[in-house]
C-alpha cells in the first residue's frame, strides 16, 4: 500500500466514524434531523390562546413537503400558528397540515408561512 492510498484510506475513515455515529443517534431517536431530540421538545412552540376549535369555521388542508422528524412538525406548525387567527395541526406521517382559521384566509398567505419555514407546499385544498 502506498502512501497516497493511506492518506486517502485516512480521510475517508476519518469521514465515516461521525457519520455512523450521528446515524446511530438518530436511529435511537436521540436526535432529529433538524437539532435537539427528535420529539419536536427542542423547540419552543407557539402558543395559541384560543384553542376551542368551534371557534374557527374555515378550514384548509395542505400537504407539506420536506418534513423529515417531530422538530419539522413544530416548524411548521410554529409558522402557521403564528398567523393571526390560526390554528394548525401537523402529521409528519400524513405530510400534511390541517389549518383551521376565524375568518377565510388566502390559500397564499397559508403557503407563505410554510416555505418561509424552509418546507415545500405541494397541493392546498
Amino acid at each position: 500500500m502506498n502512501i497516497g492510498t493511506l492518506v486517502i484510506l485516512v480521510i475517508v475513515i476519518a469521514i465515516c466514524i461521525p457519520a455512523a455515529r450521528h446515524m446511530a443517534k438518530v436511529g435511537r431517536g436521540d436526535g432529529g434531523c433538524c437539532g435537539g431530540g427528535g420529539d419536536g421538545a427542542s423547540i419552543k412552540k407557539v402558543k395559541v390562546a384560543d384553542r376551542d376549535e368551534s371557534h374557527y369555521p374555515y378550514e384548509t388542508d395542505i400537504k407539506v413537503s420536506g418534513m423529515t422528524c417531530a422538530n419539522c412538525v413544530t416548524r411548521v406548525e410554529n409558522a402557521l400558528n403564528a398567523l393571526d387567527g390560526v390554528l394548525a395541526r401537523v402529521s409528519l406521517e400524513q405530510g400534511s397540515a390541517h389549518v383551521l382559521s376565524k375568518s377565510p384566509i388566502d390559500a397564499a398567505k397559508l403557503e407563505g408561512a410554510i416555505t418561509g419555514a424552509g418546507y415545500y407546499v405541494v397541493k392546498t385544498r
